[in-house]
């Protein structure tokens, strides 16, 4: 722009010099514009230039738009989360994010747990409510009766067809036109040449065969062997055919089977001899009399092993009274009967009446015969009382301990035990026996059985 000097104020030449001066600022007016078009129309081709800085090839590469996103505040920002930790560089607290310190939660339902009634509901809750698992809160339950609901006239009805039934009298219906049809099934007409009632009795099992023996012979179609059917062959069979009495032996054959009412031969006494089921031995090797003082025997029990070999029905034992006492005065005087465990299988009323007249064999009863199997057994008996020594005796083989040679409690063939007994106590302790009273005899007294 020129330089205008404006002129004093009273100078002569102020008109020239104004004039001047806006000649000039003319003049400027005139040049700044042509500046301005001049400007314009660089700045126009410096813009079409494709690259007039030389920086717009990698620009992509180098600069960011001012819409990226990457500038903005609403952006995901990097992992951070450390930060935020309680020991991090920015550390957020449970209050400022609305949050409870850490157990805050667990103390408060602990504490609400530990309240007696926390949601004053509990005192009558068995009144109120019904666990969840109630039957009466199932479907698979028994409903309450409600049958009549069902009915016809009833408030839920069922029909027939809903349940795969007929309707009344249907069946009834068909059934008799059924019936009434000449030959429902086509099978009237020949029933009696085609079929047999189910109870004619060639269809059971319990019929009578036709005969056909000559099958189950030897040269028949179903043979049956001698030991299919637990036979002998003809030259074994047959019996003994001269039978002899007690005691003597049948000649019999050795190929045949004996009788089975034979005897073997004996050269000995035996108890059927005497009509006796079993005894003690011989009663006639019963020739000694034994006896005792009642300071010695009196509240004792003496038994006497007997072997019972075969099934008998026990009703009596018999024993010898060699000698009687009419002075004694007997009490609680017993003879009993004990198996091989100690058990009292059987016992006498009070015997004291009997044991002080007629001294002769003498059979006593038990209250309760009883079943002895096969097995060992003793005799007891128990004295009770006093009487002259020699007076009461009792028929005996007057065998004395060596009868129990080989043989220890409890199977000793003679033997004693207990004392102050005044009755038979219902088991014995067998392994207890002693032989303190047998050494005389004593206990050897002959017994039989029937």
């Amino acid at each position: 722009m020129s330089n205008i000097v404006l002129p004093e104020k009273g100078d002569q030449d102020w008109d020239e010099t104004l004039n001047a001066d806006l000649t000039t600022l003319n003049n400027d007016k005139v040049d700044k514009t042509q500046e301005a078009a001049d400007i314009a129309a660089a700045v126009a081709a410096h813009v079409s230039l494709t690259d007039p800085h030389g920086d717009r090839a990698d620009a992509a590469s180098k600069y960011l738009l001012h819409t990226d996103p990457s500038v903005t505040n609403s952006r995901t920002p990097t992992a951070h989360a450390g930060t935020h930790a309680t020991n991090g560089s920015d550390p957020i607290s449970p209050a400022s994010i609305g949050a409870d310190a850490a157990g805050a939660a667990a103390a408060a339902v602990s504490a609400h747990v530990a309240l007696p009634d926390a949601h004053g509901d509990r005192a009558d809750a068995a009144a109120k409510y019904l666990p969840k698992n109630d039957a009466t809160v199932t479907n698979a339950r028994t409903p309450t009766a409600h049958a009549s609901s069902h009915a016809s006239g009833g408030s839920d009805p069922i029909s027939a067809a809903s349940i795969g039934a007929d309707a009344a009298g249907a069946a009834t219906a068909a059934v008799s036109a059924h019936v009434g049809t000449a030959d429902a099934h086509g099978d009237r007409a020949d029933a009696a040449a085609k079929y047999l009632l189910k109870s004619d009795a060639s269809v059971t099992n319990s019929r009578t065969p036709l005969p056909h023996a000559a099958s189950h012979t030897s040269g028949g179609s179903d043979p049956i062997s001698l030991a299919g059917i637990g036979a002998l062959a003809a030259a074994s069979v047959g019996g003994a055919t001269d039978l002899q009495p007690h005691g003597n032996a049948a000649a019999g054959s050795t190929s045949r089977y004996a009788d089975a009412g034979h005897v073997h031969p004996s050269p000995f006494w035996v108890p059927g001899d005497n009509n006796l089921l079993a005894a003690t031995y011989d009663p006639a090797h019963a020739g000694t009399v034994t006896s005792q003082t009642n300071a010695n025997v009196a509240g004792k029990i003496t038994l006497t092993k007997v072997v019972i070999r075969q099934s008998i029905t026990w009703s009596n034992v018999w024993f010898g009274l060699a000698g009687v006492d009419g002075a004694a005065t007997l009490s609680n005087c017993y003879v009993g009967v004990y198996d091989s465990a100690g058990n009292l299988k059987a016992v006498t009323a009070d015997l004291s009446s009997v044991l002080t007249v007629n001294p002769v064999a003498k059979a006593v009863s038990f209250t309760t015969p009883f079943t002895a199997a096969p097995g060992t057994y003793f005799i007891a008996l128990l004295l009770n009382g006093a009487w002259t020594t020699n007076s009461f005796t009792f028929k005996s083989s007057g065998a004395g301990v060596s009868v129990n040679a080989g043989l220890t409690a409890p199977n000793l063939r003679y033997s004693n035990l207990l004392t102050g007994q005044t009755a038979l106590p219902a088991t014995l302790s067998l392994a207890s026996q002693t032989s303190t009273i047998i050494t005389g005899g004593w206990g050897s007294q002959w017994y039989g059985i029937s």
